[in-house]
Parts: C-alpha cells; structure tokens; sequence
C-alpha cells in the first residue's frame, strides 16, 4: 500500500478513534456520582473501545491459523463491543442536538410570549389565593370563594399556556439543526448512522493496515527422471608442451617417455575436470514421494558420479532431505542392488 495513503489511513482512523472513546467516557460518567465513579467510568469506556479495535488484529490472527472457534468468539465480542461505542456515540449526539434545540427555541419570539404569559398567569393565581385567606379571617366568604374562583380560572389558563409553550418549533439555526428531523425516530436513526460510520471506519483501517501475509503453499511435483546421462560441459585441453627441439643422442628412448609422460598428465587434467563438471552438473531432484522414488534417483546420481567414494547414510540424508530411518531404508536396498549384482 501507499505509504502516504498509510500515514493518512492511520491519521483518520486514531481522530475518529478519539472521537468514540470520548463519547463512551459521556455515556458512562453520565451514571457517576463521586469523583472515585467517574474515574472507573473513564477507565472503562476507553478500554471497551479500544478494546474491539485491538481485537480486530485477534480475529485476523485466529483466522490466519484456521481457529474457527476462537475466531467466531472474537467477532461476536467485537460486534457485541461495537454496539455498546454505536449506542454511546448516538446518545451523546442526541445530547447536543437537544442542547442545541433548547437554545434556539427559547431565543424565538414566541417562545419568550408564552413564557411570559405563564409567569403572569403563576402570579395571578398565587395573589387571588392571598387575598381569599384573608376574606376568610375578615368574616367575607363569599368574597374569599370567588378570589378562589378566579384563581382557578388563572390556572386553567396556565394550563393552555403550557401546551401552546410545547408546540412552539424551533427556528434552525445551524446546518445540524436543519439536517436533524423532529420526528424522534428518523432523528435517532440518523444518529445511530453516523455513529456507525463513526466507529466502522476506524475498525475497516486498522483490519486493512494488519493483513496477515499469506504464506505460499508448497505444492509436491513429481519429478521427472530421465533415463539420459547427465550432460558433460565441454573441457577445454590444456596446452600441451612439446620439446622445442629433441637431443640427437637417444632418440630412440629418451624423448619418447618424456612424451609419454606429458601425454599422462594431460589425460588425467582432463579426467579431474571431467569429474568437477559432472559433480557441477550432478542432477537436483530430490522430491520424491515413495522408497521407490528415492531408490531411482539415488541410480541416476551414482550414475552421474555424485558420489565419488560411494553413497552414505549421512549423504542420502542430506541429498534427499529424508530422516535417518529412511535413510537407512534407501541405503539398504542399494546395499542389497549391489550385493545381487556382485553375486
């Protein structure tokens, strides 16, 4: 991958990181009541989130090695994890929307009428109440019964005020405002939304940064035995050194071994280099499958000279990349070969 689509990836993936784990610690310390309680509810709503991000690599890892039980456990407690930081993230932005909401609408006009129609109403209602006690300890009843009366009246109107107070819409005042719907249930599922890309986004990146490298898998191939010599790479003949010029005396003798003796020199130059190239072009084929496999293989090599002083136990081992058993096994049966054939 990219390195700066990485360092980006990365960036992305910590921010909104940060971001759910801040949400979690809302949700949570929302229930603390001491400082000792807030401190836990921090500690716990950090660890849950990042817990399912660090399991991710978990998953990969089990799946890697073909775990399947531990693989399915760990993606059940990620999703489970998930749900739990997607329910955080969408009530604390449900939180702010609200916050949001009740600004906006105690700044309207109207608003600001029908408060002030409550608390005259409230203020109505309590000095009638006032002004009926004291009727009553003057003697004057039916005077008192109908402060009381129209106190009443004051509350019913109060009343009316409060349900027209509900009604009351606010003006948006921020795109977030105009985005968000009144109706509870498509403003919730627009947060549960965003709270899932919130918390999917991060979870996809850091699954795509940790990828397992598949190892390649070794397929057997039988290998192809022929019955052909191994080629021999051309030997170049050593220069052969002549007397310049041959004593008179003797010639019958003495300049034919010295000859004769050149020409066995360069015979067994030529013999040695042979030997090195057959021993450099001594055939590779060491995957077999059976003894039998093994036995051919091990006629071609001598055939080829691999082995100059005869095969051993210790070289079949290492040629043919058996153990020591099987080893003894192929060094047996060529044993065996050779003693019929001596026989």
């Amino acid at each position: 991958m990219n390195p700066v689509l990485n360092v980006g990836l990365v960036a992305t993936s910590l921010a909104l990181t940060a971001v759910s784990i801040t949400c979690e610690i809302a949700l949570f310390t929302g229930f603390a009541q001491t400082e000792l309680d807030q401190y836990l509810a921090a500690v716990t709503g950090a660890g849950l989130v990042a817990s399912q991000f660090l399991l991710v690599g978990v998953f990969q890892e089990h799946l890697h090695q073909k775990r399947r039980g531990l693989a399915t456990g760990v993606f059940l407690l990620i999703t489970l994890l998930l749900g739990i930081s997607v329910a955080g993230t969408a009530a604390w932005l449900e939180t702010r929307y609200q916050e949001q909401h009740q600004i906006a609408l105690k700044s309207t006009q109207e608003h600001q009428l029908v408060t002030q129609l409550l608390e005259d109403f409230e203020q109505q209602a309590s000095s009638l109440r006032e002004q009926a006690v004291l009727d009553r300890k003057t003697g004057n009843h039916w005077r008192a019964g109908e402060r009381l009366k129209e106190a009443a009246q004051a509350d019913e109107q109060r009343i009316k005020a409060l349900a027209m107070l509900k009604n009351i819409k606010s003006v948006p005042q921020n795109s977030g405002q105009s985005l968000a719907s009144e109706n509870n249930a498509l403003r919730w599922g627009l947060w549960v939304i965003l709270a899932a890309l919130i918390d999917l986004c991060p979870l996809l990146g850091f699954a795509s940064l940790r990828n397992p490298k598949v190892l390649p898998v070794k397929t057997p191939t039988q290998p192809a035995i022929s019955a052909e010599a191994p080629e021999v790479s051309a030997v170049t003949p050593l220069p052969v050194k002549t007397p310049a010029t041959l004593k008179s005396v003797n010639r019958d003798n003495a300049p034919a071994k010295s000859i004769s003796t050149e020409s066995n020199a360069i015979n067994s130059a030529t013999i040695q280099n042979t030997s090195l190239n057959n021993t450099a072009t001594k055939p590779t084929l060491i995957c077999c499958h059976n003894i039998a496999d093994h036995q051919r293989l091990l006629q071609e090599e001598i055939s080829a000279g691999v082995y100059p002083e005869g095969p051993t136990i210790r070289a079949l081992m290492k040629r043919h990349h058996v153990g020591y058993k099987k080893a003894k096994v192929i060094y047996g049966s060529y044993k065996k070969v050779c003693v019929k054939k001596a026989s």
